[in-house]
């Protein structure tokens, strides 16, 4: 069986070039749009997109909803109690008091997510996309919601949404 560290293996795959990747964007592109039918909506067809390729039940709405207020009553907390009074014992200008607090919860959010992305493709030895990572894809529309690397993209998201 192959391992995270070799390049080998029975499911090994060659990574294909630059130009071969460009060439199968474009056909795949050029096919797509031949295919297209002319009487078409954008919303009524976005609607029928995400219903279906997106496998979002009730209880994946929910538990987004839920973790978007944990984190942001997180970043409250954080704000109010030890980000904004360290920027006034910092004794930081005016300024960048006001700024401190945003940048301390990047850093600290970043830092998390960081943290827990190296462990999850490096250090848990679970997954093996970090050297292969055309596995990233194989099954991904059958993957329950929980599986720890969507679950990192929804938290790597959540956030990042204006």
């Amino acid at each position: 069986m192959a391992t995270a560290g070799d390049g080998g293996g029975e499911d090994s795959m060659e990574m294909p070039s630059y130009y071969q990747c460009t060439v199968d964007i474009y056909s795949t592109a050029v096919s797509k749009y031949n295919n297209l039918h002319t009487d078409y909506s954008h919303l009524q067809d976005l609607i029928r997109s995400i219903l279906y390729y997106s496998k979002v039940s009730s209880h994946d709405m929910y538990w987004s909803i839920f973790m978007a207020t944990v984190l942001t009553l997180v970043r409250y907390i954080l704000t109010a109690t030890l980000f904004t009074p360290l920027a006034k014992w910092l004794c930081l200008k005016p300024l960048n008091q006001t700024k401190f607090p945003e940048s301390s919860w990047k850093a600290t959010y970043y830092g998390c997510m960081w943290s827990y992305s190296m462990y999850l493709l490096l250090l848990s030895g679970r997954y093996n996309f970090f050297h292969k990572p055309y596995l990233m894809w194989q099954g991904k529309l059958s993957t329950p919601f929980f599986n720890p690397i969507h679950f990192f993209f929804f938290l790597s998201k959540i956030l990042t949404l204006k």
